[in-house]
């Protein structure tokens, strides 16, 4: 019966990782233009 324990405990665990490490972290959004000068972007053309 452990072993039933321990399946279930395993796949929890790699599902939580898989999606901890596939889920894009983006960041905040500039709301105000005194952010946007207060923050250090660059900005750049090709």
């Amino acid at each position: 019966i452990y072993w039933v324990f321990t399946i279930i405990i395993t796949s929890c665990y790699t599902g939580s990782i898989m999606a901890f490490i596939t889920v894009p972290v983006f960041p905040e959004a500039i709301d105000t233009v005194e952010q946007l000068l207060d923050d250090d972007y660059e900005i750049g053309t090709l």
